[in-house]
């Protein structure tokens, strides 16, 4: 690890408006990042730590040509800047750089990258509490806003979406969340909507320690909440319908109401695991014959299939409504696997693995890996002891089940 030490000066923001900038120049950044390579088994990273001024926000102006010149020589460090009570992590060849200061029609020497952490207060704080209330979500600390903005000659581009990079940040809490459900939601203000968000917590003397992984840049808010259905209370599922319905990620057929034996869609389905991935909606990658992007699930369906998660039938539509199989299913945590970075099965493995179940003849050979990889991972097991059942359909329940083993594969919750 390398440490950066700088003071903060005045500026002025694209509104004219001042505001406190702690910049790191080139020679520095490259000093900092060049010493990494000295040292025995540390972190390949350079933290810089800020204070927060008095309007609570902190922008850290790194220099474009240093970043880029790292992403070459140190392809692993990571540019950790750490404010107070949060930090954010900044992989060093997460952009593009050379690429965006050519659209900019700046000069990479010229080009700036800025990180921004503010924390919500004021008119948009009061907004976002009623909002919470609204959806029965318990605020936890205040809400912060973490942001990336690359700027040269004259003109920004802010940095909202990393693809299948899962960027870190850290939240610290100064109190415990022992004995309750707590979750991170990304807010947008736009619609007054919260939304799940990959997150894991730890507690330590009495602080909680959140890291939030996410491949987008936006407003996040620690909350709570407890939610609870009639129909569950003796069901097999209960614990992980009630874990990911507290956690804004699955919903009831009504207030009350559950309905864990209910099968679901191909559309549903992909909506949830885009939401479980905290993927940004996406209607128009939604290219499916039979999709139109004015149904409800068409903006995730979109982001699954931007995402390579899903794809459409050989007649270019993609059945929405049809009931998902399990085979199906498989095909779909096995590609959101890939795309997060994590490890495939082995193909050489597939037979071997899967000869406990007896109908493994019937597992189709296009989802006969990802099967694979998903009963090796534990995330789906037989839907009996010696069968896989590859064309049976799936309920509301089985997919709760399945995304929450999922999830903790991923290291996306606890």
């Amino acid at each position: 690890m390398s440490l950066i030490q700088l003071k903060s000066e005045i500026g002025k923001d694209s509104s004219g408006k001042p505001i406190e900038t702690w910049k790191v120049e080139s020679d520095l950044l490259n000093k900092a990042i060049s010493a990494l390579s000295n040292k025995q088994g540390s972190a390949k990273r350079v933290v810089i730590p800020v204070t927060l001024t008095a309007d609570k926000s902190a922008t850290v102006e790194l220099p474009a040509d240093a970043l880029a010149a790292a992403g070459t020589g140190s392809p692993t460090a990571i540019i950790t800047v750490t404010f107070d009570g949060a930090s954010y992590d900044l992989p060093v060849n997460v952009l593009d750089l050379k690429a965006i200061a050519k659209s900019l029609g700046s000069d990479l020497k010229d080009t700036k990258v800025s990180i921004t952490l503010k924390q919500v207060t004021g008119q948009s704080a009061e907004a976002l509490a009623k909002n919470a209330k609204d959806a029965s979500l318990n605020l936890l600390g205040q809400a912060i806003e973490f942001s990336v903005t690359v700027s040269g000659n004259g003109k920004s581009q802010e940095i909202a979406n990393y693809g299948s990079t899962y960027v870190t940040r850290t939240i610290t809490l100064n109190q415990s969340v022992n004995g309750i459900t707590p979750s991170v939601v990304v807010y947008d203000a736009a619609s007054g909507k919260f939304s799940f968000v990959p997150a894991t917590f730890s507690v330590v003397a009495g602080k909680t320690f959140v890291t939030i992984k996410r491949n987008g840049n936006s407003v996040y808010a620690v909350v709570e909440s407890k939610k609870t259905f009639s129909d569950i209370q003796k069901h097999w599922a209960r614990a992980d319908i009630e874990l990911l319905a507290s956690k804004a990620l699955l919903k009831g057929i009504s207030e009350d109401t559950f309905a864990p034996n209910q099968l679901i869609t191909r559309a549903e389905f992909a909506t949830l695991l885009a939401q479980a991935l905290g993927l940004r909606e996406d209607k128009s990658a939604a290219k499916f014959s039979d999709i139109t992007g004015t149904e409800s699930y068409a903006g995730y369906v979109g982001a699954a299939a931007k995402a390579k998660i899903v794809s459409g039938k050989n007649d270019g539509s993609f059945r929405p409504d049809e009931n998902i199989t399990r085979e199906q299913m498989a095909v779909m945590i096995a590609n959101a696997i890939r795309f997060v970075g994590k490890n495939s099965g082995n193909k050489a493995d597939a037979d071997k693995v899967l000869a406990k179940f007896k109908d493994q003849a019937q597992i189709s050979k296009w989802a006969k890996l990802s099967v694979l990889e998903v009963v090796e991972a534990g995330i789906m097991n037989g839907a009996k002891a010696d069968r896989f059942s590859p064309s049976e359909f799936v309920t509301r329940a089985e997919e709760a089940a399945i995304v929450k083993r999922l999830l903790v594969h991923l290291r996306f919750i606890n």
